[in-house]
């Protein structure tokens, strides 16, 4: 079967039984509609979402197939949220409530979990008590919704009484679901962890870790690409979850760099094949968040060193991170890391740089006219503008890059090969990698150059 975001629809299921896409009347089983009275909305099992008819005929396909067929469709349908065909299956295989795969030990409950199907993790729940378990890299059911922000499952969890859970169990990497809470971008998540039974302050203490300073639990530190020099970047969780934007007002709150963007790592993969590009020159790099293309620009070899790395960001928190990340990769003698406002000029670097880097830094079309002036007011005549984006879902990037590919005879664009995508932790942890940095395997991410020509004549705006 084909691999899909976990983004995709519900009714766009790759399942490998027929079924049609019409939705008829929702019927309730009769387990269901005894108990409904019974039951808080949060309590009750999932009705049908297809008709008597439809369900028949699923149950008919599901009595052609073995074990070993009925398991794979199981991880499946629970991974892509199809409710029904994982009440068909567990009705003739009810094994296959405690299968889990040989490999990592994931259950069905993990893959409904991380995908936001609470549909399927009520049935698995409330209809079949499906375990509650750790699978090989420790990580429970719940981590792995926490971690993707998966607010609707981590509600049913923390609030359902049938399978006990501890937010504070720790995983292999140390990491507890209200860790991976904090790390998720939703404060609805967090709110939920926090207030379920084992999230009191006296074992928050036990754990060492204070109450009132969440962004503690949320620090993390990752090794990547070369084994032998490992790049590390710590990561924090963002501010405001719920708006890390911020008030367009103040646009210094922004926290989205205090978190690792996918983006980032595509750039800085791409970087480190002109290694040989650095070598005495001065390199820019615009929103750096935590630092990844920039450190691993000086990271190069100690033979392609640049003469000065300059990692910007307009958050006081974000700077502070990024100094952080210089020190803990020991380039502080030709690296900075400074507040860098594009509306005022004071802020920018003394010197027009050789190189310019950025990464997914145009969301709405107002910056565009800012980012434009940045880079053609820092950038030196015949330097070059290095630039990594999705290939949609930002308004105001094919602007932007329209403007400049009008100003740039010399622009290249193409599209990030898949090496660029791969895994770039050193531990080869794929499980870590999907939790992280989902966008890797989801998003296709093009590349753009942008030489400026050596002869223009441009004014500093």
């Amino acid at each position: 079967m084909g691999k899909k975001s976990k983004s995709s629809s519900s009714k766009e299921k790759k399942c490998s039984i027929d079924k049609t896409d019409d939705v008829g009347d929702e019927v309730v089983d009769a387990a269901s509609s005894s108990n409904s009275k019974k039951m808080t909305m949060n309590e009750q099992i999932p009705p049908l979402e297809v008709s008597n008819e439809e369900y028949e005929e699923l149950q008919s396909q599901v009595e052609d197939l073995s074990l070993h067929e009925a398991e794979m469709e199981w991880m499946e349908s629970c991974r892509y949220g199809d409710v029904d065909v994982v009440r068909a299956l567990v009705e003739k295989f009810p094994s296959l409530i405690h299968y889990c795969t040989t490999d990592n030990k994931n259950t069905g409950l993990h893959m409904a979990s991380a995908n936001g199907h609470v549909s399927v993790v009520k049935l698995l729940i409330l209809g079949h008590h499906h375990p509650y378990s750790k699978n090989l890299a420790g990580n429970t059911p719940l981590h792995w919704a926490a971690a993707n922000g998966q607010a609707d499952v981590v509600d049913f969890l923390t609030t359902q009484t049938i399978v006990p859970i501890d937010v504070l169990a720790q995983n292999e990497f140390g990491r507890s679901a209200l860790t991976e809470g904090f790390t998720s971008q939703k404060e609805q998540v967090v709110k939920s962890l926090l207030e379920h039974d084992s999230a009191t302050e006296e074992k928050l203490l036990s754990t060492g870790k204070e109450i009132d300073h969440p962004t503690d639990l949320a620090e993390h530190v990752h090794h990547f690409f070369n084994p032998q020099t490992p790049l590390k970047i710590r990561e924090l969780a963002m501010k405001n979850a719920d708006n890390p934007f911020a008030d367009t007002d103040r646009p210094d709150q922004d926290t989205t760099g205090l978190s690792i963007w996918s983006a980032s790592l595509v750039i800085a993969r791409w970087m480190q094949t002109k290694q040989d590009l650095w070598k005495d020159k001065s390199v820019l790099e615009l929103g750096s968040g935590c630092g990844v293309p920039g450190l691993a620009i000086a990271a190069a070899t100690t033979t392609c060193h640049p003469r000065h790395v300059y990692l910007t960001d307009l958050n006081p928190e974000t700077v502070k991170n990024l100094q952080y990340n210089i020190e803990l990769n020991q380039v502080q003698d030709f690296v900075t890391a400074t507040c860098m406002d594009w509306s005022d000029q004071t802020t920018w670097p003394n010197e027009r740089v050789d190189y310019l880097v950025g990464s997914d830094l145009i969301y709405q079309k107002s910056l565009v006219p800012l980012l434009s002036s940045v880079v053609w007011g820092t950038l030196k005549m015949g330097g070059t503008f290095f630039y990594v984006a999705p290939d949609t879902g930002r308004d105001g990037l094919d602007l932007f890059v329209q403007e400049m590919k009008s100003k740039c005879p010399g622009w290249k664009e193409t599209v990030a090969p898949q090496e660029y995508h791969a895994n770039p932790l050193i531990n080869e942890d794929d499980e870590e990698c999907f939790l992280h940095f989902q966008e890797l395997s989801s998003f296709t991410y093009i590349l753009y150059e942008f030489p400026l020509p050596p002869t223009l004549e441009t004014k500093k705006v």
